[in-house]
């Protein structure tokens, strides 16, 4: 069976020159990926440019298609790897930490993917804890909350089995959405008015991707086995598996206020009983670790607000983000 892989190696033998560069999964490239990269070095003063471009290719190389909207301002992707950077899994740094909540952490890992239904959730954030008991898994939110609402989503049929569990059903009744149905096509999620409700769905998904665990390697990742293998040993070492949304607190930039009050006063009514949830997920796939869900969302602000170690050195990215 052929993959993308030895598509693209036939296809790159008439590269103008001969010459290319690889990803981590070993698609070719037309021009090195640290190229974009460097760029926002110079532009935020990032010293550290083996750090960041390791973390810039893990995070734009993927499934996610990230490369393609990573060079916009509202780009939520680019946000946590400028701010988490610094504690990168393969970092010497290892004396960074940040405190979330009252907990301390000092490593990340960035994009993992969990098993879901056909494809895998790709989680934004990981953060593991100092004593490597608990890891913390974060989506991150800037913008989307403003420009995704709307009244009706549909998702693959495949989610059926999570999806009218009385838990989740109550859940999503219980915060205003109606209940979920089976369509022709799928499962349809709705609300009488438009709301971010792909955020709600996303987040049911990486429940189920946290309780099933770590996705094998596929052809088209961009990270390699051994960073793999470094977030299964995180994972397997774990007690504690806690999911939240982080987001961006527009209050300093004017806009989007309302819709964020919105989405987070959504996100908190709807996981106001995440315990009963992820039971229901646990019905469907056993797993004994302690899996958990924080109601209220985390704001970047609270996180670099006196809470991390290393902010004050990257000047420039604490100012655009007001941080």
């Amino acid at each position: 069976m052929s993959t993308t892989k030895d598509f693209s190696l036939k296809l790159a033998e008439k590269i103008p020159g001969g010459r290319c560069s690889k990803s981590f999964s070993g698609v070719p490239l037309f021009f090195e990926s640290t190229t974009l990269s460097a760029m926002f070095r110079d532009l935020f003063h990032i010293k550290d440019a083996k750090t960041f471009d390791e973390v810039f290719q893990i995070s734009t190389g993927g499934i996610g298609n990230e490369l393609k909207k990573i060079n916009s301002v509202a780009s939520s992707a680019l946000l946590p790897l400028l701010v988490f950077h610094p504690l990168w899994v393969n970092s010497i740094n290892n004396h960074f930490e940040i405190e979330i909540r009252g907990v301390k952490y000092c490593r990340v890992f960035f994009e993992i993917r969990n098993k879901v239904i056909r494809r895998p959730s790709c989680v934004d954030i990981v953060l593991q804890s100092k004593d490597e008991k608990k890891l913390l898994f974060m989506e991150s939110k800037l913008t989307e909350y403003i420009d995704g609402v709307k009244k009706e989503l549909l998702i693959g049929k495949g989610y059926a089995q999570v999806y009218e569990k009385d838990a989740v059903k109550n859940a999503l009744t219980g915060a205003g959405l109606n209940e979920p149905k089976l369509a022709q096509d799928g499962i349809l999620l709705s609300n009488e008015d438009n709301v971010y409700i792909e955020g709600i769905k996303q987040s049911l998904s990486h429940l189920i991707g946290i309780v099933r665990g770590p996705q094998k390697l596929i052809d088209e990742d961009s990270y390699p086995q051994s960073y793999y293998e470094k977030y299964m040993e995180a994972y397997n070492k774990a007690d504690e598996l806690c999911y939240a949304t982080i987001i961006y607190n527009p209050d300093n930039i004017g806009e989007g206020l309302s819709e964020y009050k919105s989405y987070t006063e959504l996100f908190r009514n709807v996981f106001s009983n995440g315990s009963d949830i992820i039971k229901a997920i646990k019905k469907i796939w056993p797993n004994d670790k302690n899996v958990s869900i924080l109601q209220d969302a985390i704001t970047y602000q609270e996180v670099f607000q006196n809470r991390v170690t290393y902010l004050d050195s990257l000047p420039l990215i604490k100012e655009f983000y007001r941080l």
